[in-house]
């Protein structure tokens, strides 16, 4: 997922820096929107995923207290481990979804708005 996020901003960040049709704007613009979808699942799922691990990683810190176990410090030890690994990919994943956000805006302010609508907004 990684890789794939990132080749997506590279390509969205070549594809807003130069001019487009109408028609590919709105090619553009629909596998935008599909994309963005994706990555937003993605983080969703990341984002459960890494709060279970937290709370695990609390119970496992309770258990490891009161029975003072070997096991339960390997296990605790691990689940930690994970919860790193977990932490660092989905802000990598909040990170991304945040720069396609810049790139929604870019999209947008350059298509839809009318130059009116832009001026009031701020969008210049």
């Amino acid at each position: 997922m990684r890789e794939r996020l990132q080749e997506f901003l590279d390509h969205m960040e070549m594809v807003t820096s130069k001019e487009l049709s109408d028609n590919e704007r709105e090619a553009v613009f629909n596998d935008f929107m599909k994309q963005i979808q994706f990555f937003q699942n993605e983080r969703l799922i990341h984002l459960i995923v890494t709060v279970t691990f937290a709370i695990i990683a609390i119970f496992t810190t309770l258990a490891n207290y009161v029975l003072q176990s070997i096991c339960v410090f390997v296990f605790l030890l691990a689940i930690y481990i994970l919860l790193l690994f977990y932490i660092r990919h989905y802000f990598f994943l909040e990170r991304g979804v945040q720069k396609l956000y810049l790139y929604y805006d870019k999209l947008v302010k350059n298509t839809y708005y009318s130059d009116d609508v832009k001026k009031k907004c701020s969008l210049v």
